[in-house]
């Protein structure tokens, strides 16, 4: 069976987050409404392990050896003086300075054989499917759906960064050190075909890539990836600091005599 991660294709789509393990919620057979959204799916075409009827059966590759990848960038934004700064650029405005090692002791990919099913598979299982029925007679017999047919799995897996922050606006720099641990198997990536139901009922496969500027675009080297997730994450880590500080003054008592102030990430 072929290695799709060995070509970095851009088909592949990074997960919403690396806490899904191989038998959770994102699995290869999930029929989704939305690309983004692997681990919420209306439905699911069944393995040949389940012992159904139209099943397809999956397959997984050998495990791949040891990655390793680093990687810096310096990343400039700027706003004219005066400006608001909105509140997802905050962590990034002035200039950043990333360093990000990544380490993955071993790769595995699990995906349909053959890697794109045939039509004629997918169209007698789904036309059987009470919950696409009843989604078909919505939108008049015609809509499209998404087949995850591909899953990347990592075995300890580890991105550690470091950020260096400098602000504008007099405000004082700050360094980051944010690390991702996660010994696995974690999905990292997965793929997914478009599935375009005509109101014949007639379906057609194609492969869905993603775009460059979709924040779940699967970089194409690993430095790249751990620099994403990274920034991620400290994306995430500021705005629950912010969302904190922001609860904490609604439950300040008010009084005219006293004052609050917040911190800035």
């Amino acid at each position: 069976m072929p290695s799709p991660h060995r070509e970095m294709s851009p088909s592949w789509a990074l997960v919403p987050s690396l806490d899904h393990a191989p038998e959770g919620l994102i699995r290869v057979g999930n029929i989704l409404v939305n690309p983004s959204e692997p681990h919420r799916p209306l439905t699911r075409i069944p393995a040949a392990d389940e012992a159904q009827e139209n099943s397809l059966p999956i397959c997984a590759s050998d495990m791949q050896g040891y990655t390793h990848a680093y990687g810096s960038w310096t990343r400039n934004l700027a706003f004219p003086p005066g400006e608001e700064i909105p509140p997802w650029a905050r962590p990034h405005e002035g200039s950043a300075i990333w360093c990000t090692n990544l380490d993955i002791e071993g790769l595995q990919d699990c995906c349909f054989s053959p890697i794109i099913p045939r039509e004629e598979t997918v169209q007698a299982t789904l036309m059987r499917d009470p919950t696409i029925q009843a989604l078909l007679e919505q939108h008049g017999g015609h809509c499209k759906l998404y087949l995850v047919n591909a899953i990347m799995v990592a075995h300890g897996l580890s991105i550690k960064g470091k950020r260096y922050h400098y602000p504008e606006e007099g405000r004082p720099w700050d360094t980051l050190d944010i690390a991702i641990i996660n010994p696995g198997p974690v999905i990292i990536a997965y793929q997914v075909l478009e599935i375009v139901i005509h109101p014949a009922q007639r379906v057609m496969l194609n492969v869905h890539r993603p775009d460059m500027l979709d924040p779940h675009f699967f970089p194409d080297t690993w430095a790249m990836f751990g620099h994403k997730v990274l920034s991620r994450e400290t994306e995430a880590e500021y705005r629950r600091r912010q969302e904190g500080e922001v609860t904490a003054q609604r439950v300040l008592p008010s009084s005219s005599s006293s004052s609050s102030s917040s911190s800035s990430f």
